[in-house]
Order: C-alpha cells, then structure tokens, then sequence
C-alpha cells in the first residue's frame, strides 16, 4: 500500500510493508521491533478479532474512513468468485483475478520482509488481511501466492512485513 490516493495508483504499484496492526513502514522486521508486544511471540496484544477500520488498519488511516484492510473472508471470495492466472504486467510478476463481469485486479509478487530482510520479491506475494487468527493470538490471515494457486492462510506472524491491498467500505 503506498500513501498515495487509491485512485491514482499503478496496478503494479504495492506500496510498502507493513506489520499487522502497525500503520507505518520501518527498517527492521523482527518480534523486537513490533510494537503490539514485548519483544517475543508469547506477549502480543489482542487487537481484536478484526481490525478493519480501526486505528490500528493501516488502509483506515492512510486513506481515510472509506478504506479498509479487507476481511479473511472477503480475500476467500476474491479466490473463490475469480479465476487467476499467473501474469507479468509492465515487467512486474503477480496474480490477476479477473471476476465473472469482466472486472480484474493485479496483485504484484510482493514478497515479504521478515528478520532476514527482503525475500521473493517476484516470485511470492503476502498480503495482510484485517483478521486475527483464530490459532494464535501472535499471527493474522493473509492472501499468499507464487505462480500456482493463491489462498488465505494464518501462518504468518505479525511481526512480518506484508503489503497491503485496501477495499473501499
């Protein structure tokens, strides 16, 4: 997600990394620098089962209240309700899913930022949801794919750094 205005952005624009629940971009991606708990995986806030809309929704606060991050269930109907394929657009890689009206989205291989740096980019993408995940109060839902099938998964951390894809409310 990048802080410019939604409608003008480039559909291989991804904008920046984000940990779940923070609002802003930082050099470091590691339990110790996330602010929504002590420095290990066993002390993280409860933001809340969903976080969409909230101060805590980095869509919310840079684009203001008709932005949101989209929900777990609305990145499944996104799988479900399209057909993707694996695309190279302006010479970046990433999923378009191209809906029953003929209307499509493109998803840039992000890849993601963790305490190792800068990996996949190209190649994987992650994408936060607004969702908690229901196992375990240290990780949150999110779209994750390479050039096969996309899905919606809760192994990731907070901590890790995702892009973001905001839906209009």
């Amino acid at each position: 997600m990048d802080t410019d205005h939604p409608e003008n952005q480039s559909p291989t624009n991804h904008g920046g990394y984000y940990s779940w629940g923070e609002t802003g971009t930082k050099s470091n991606y590691d339990w110790l620098y996330y602010s929504h708990c002590e420095g290990t995986y066993n002390t993280c806030d409860y933001l809340g089962d969903d976080i969409a809309g909230t101060s805590w929704d980095v869509a919310n606060v840079w684009w203001g209240r008709r932005w949101a991050m989209p929900s777990k269930e609305q990145m499944e109907e996104l799988i479900s309700s399209c057909s993707c394929q694996w695309t190279t657009i302006d010479g970046v890689n990433g999923i378009k899913f191209t809906g029953t009206n003929g209307g499509s989205i493109f998803l840039p291989a992000t890849g993601s930022f963790n305490e190792s740096g800068l990996n996949g980019v190209g190649s994987n993408a992650f994408y936060w949801s607004s969702t908690q995940s229901i196992q375990r109060a240290n990780g949150a839902y999110a779209l994750r794919f390479n050039n096969s099938s996309p899905n919606v998964s809760s192994n990731f951390y907070r901590y890790i750094g995702h892009s973001v894809r905001p839906v209009k409310k």
